[in-house]
């Protein structure tokens, strides 16, 4: 009867639903995660960087690799201009963000001893960071914030970025 076939197709696709979420785990580890030598890695970026003598060139390069190493939906580097203004240095598939926003990025900057703010759902258990509230994190489509610091400025940049593009949680 239609009824018994009607049950049986939700019983079975109920039944292989776990089954289903672990092979697509799976696969997004397979192909969206990448097996590097961290020192090789380091050593090479270090290397390549020291061409650079522009800030946006080396934004623009520092976010490519990132991109690739990473594989987030999207990220954007923000520094400090001449008139201590926030801007969007360099981005991928970012769109600029509004100054309030960037001020209470800011202010967390001055303020936290962690470099790191996170929304709780994108991070692996075990990683030091201080949580972001939800909702402005959700507006902005924003995962994680890493503060920079150079010298002794309280902050002189972020890094931006957006969920993985795996759905994966950010490890260390």
């Amino acid at each position: 009867s239609i009824l018994s076939s009607g049950v049986a197709a939700i019983m079975i696709a109920l039944l292989f639903e776990p089954a289903r979420r672990r092979v697509q785990r799976f696969v997004d580890k397979k192909f969206f995660r990448i097996r590097y030598n961290y020192r090789l890695a380091q050593s090479e970026f270090t290397q390549q960087i020291q061409r650079f003598y522009q800030i946006s060139s080396l934004s623009r390069f520092v976010i490519e690799k990132l991109s690739e190493l990473l594989m987030v939906e999207h990220m954007g580097l923000y520094i400090l201009d001449k008139d201590d203004r926030w801007v969007l240095s360099a981005g991928y598939n970012v769109s600029e963000m509004d100054d309030m926003f960037k001020e209470t990025l800011f202010d967390f900057g001055k303020r936290s001893e962690s470099p790191l703010f996170a929304v709780n759902r994108f991070m692996e258990a075990g990683i030091k960071y201080e949580s972001a509230d939800n909702t402005i994190s959700k507006q902005n489509t924003i995962a994680l914030v890493v503060t920079l610091r150079i010298q002794n400025a309280p902050v002189s940049g972020f890094l931006v970025f957006g969920p993985k593009k795996s759905g994966l949680p950010f490890t260390r």
